[in-house]
């Protein structure tokens, strides 16, 4: 990533940003700002962006200078100059326009979590397969340079063989406000519930991590009384084929954090420790109890060189997503493969299959195996 670097010119990109929410600015802003500060890659085309509400979409449109606004993501899917879609809508359309941007052969960046079901997220990565379609889910705090750092340091046996696994999504965002008459006023319903909403992010760096799970256990409840809400909380532990132990835990309704993601990985002569509200550092922990801070700030460190020259300045998690937009718009091109540094469809799939099988676990009081991933 370094400034030295020339390639020969490559085609453009054209993508279309299917979804027009939280996720379609954070996308868009990554892929705008991967074009203007790294040198090789494909000049990115913002061909067009679509949503349900037409007013938003075209302002959208015009802030983000998108070429085109649509209200029906399958009318964008046939827009001239397409070669990549990046989806972003509710997770239970994912399949829908995934699949038909497969079908249209694009190469597609799907947001977390890949499906609503694992029978859907396997469809979507079979079909990418067959299709010959670069194909990646974005998990993005694999992209956060301490996390990136951290894995490649388990990858080289700097912590001995994975033994723990434990990690945890914890928000506030579910709370409820209180009136002057002292009386809850709840949010309203979040579209996926803490398991599928933040469970994914978690138990994607738990299979990165430590490999694949063979059963787990888990509970959930929730504390908002609507019947929309799916659950507010879970809480789950995991035992990986390696013989390996992890415990996850996510909740909306976690007191006194804002929106906090952490997990520490346990090695048989170490351990390493990582929290999203101290983004740039990372923990090394050796047997004895010491601990070592590392700042993860070196041009020389995962994704730092398209930064800044000199160690000491801090990213956020915005840059997250660019350092994500950059590895897709590099496997698109054919410069890399996305297994490289990101999760694929597969790996999306994967973490689809220990999402139903914690559903399921926390359903029936029980231990719940995994059928193992096909393939």
């Amino acid at each position: 990533m370094g400034d030295d670097i020339v390639r020969a010119p490559a085609d453009p990109v054209g993508v279309a940003m299917v979804g027009n929410g939280f996720m379609g600015r954070a996308h868009t802003l990554a892929l705008v700002v991967a074009g203007l500060l790294v040198p090789d890659l494909p000049p990115v085309e913002l061909r067009s962006i679509s949503g349900r509400d037409p007013d938003r979409t075209r302002r959208s449109a015009a802030q983000y200078r998108y070429r085109e606004a649509f209200t029906d993501w399958r009318a964008q899917l046939d827009g001239p100059g397409l070669s990549a879609v990046d989806v972003v809508l509710p997770t239970e359309l994912h399949h829908a326009a995934t699949m038909a941007a497969i079908g249209a052969g694009h190469a597609v960046l799907c947001e977390k979590p890949l499906a609503a079901t694992a029978a859907d997220a396997y469809e979507m990565w079979r079909a990418a397969e067959a299709a010959g379609v670069v194909h990646m889910c974005g998990f993005n705090f694999r992209f956060a340079p301490a996390v990136r750092l951290a894995h490649d340091l388990v990858a080289a046996g700097e912590i001995g063989e994975v033994v723990a696994f434990d990690g945890s999504f914890l928000e506030s965002i579910g709370l409820p406000e209180h009136d002057a008459d002292d009386v809850a006023v709840w949010p309203p319903p979040p579209q996926d519930g803490a398991l599928l909403g933040l469970g994914p992010h978690i138990l994607d760096l738990a299979l990165w991590f430590a490999g694949e799970p063979t059963t787990v256990q888990a509970q959930r409840g929730k504390l908002n009384p609507s019947p929309a809400v799916r659950d507010d909380f879970f809480s789950g532990t995991l035992q990986f084929r390696s013989g390996a132990h992890g415990t996850v835990r996510g909740s909306r309704v976690a007191g006194g954090v804002t929106s906090e993601c952490r997990f520490t990985v346990t090695g048989t002569k170490g351990a390493l420790r990582w929290e999203s509200p101290r983004l740039n550092e990372l923990w090394s922990i050796t047997p004895g109890h010491r601990a070592t801070l590392i700042e993860v700030t070196r041009p020389s460190d995962p994704f730092m060189a398209m930064w800044w020259p000199e160690p000491g300045h801090p990213i956020s998690w915005t840059e997250t997503f660019t350092h994500q937009a950059a590895h897709f718009l590099r496997a698109v091109a054919g410069r890399t493969s996305v297994r490289e540094s990101a999760a694929d469809f597969e790996d999306g799939y994967r973490c689809a299959l220990v999402v139903d099988a914690l559903s399921a676990a926390a359903d029936s009081g029980r231990p719940t195996a995994l059928t193992r991933p096909a393939g």
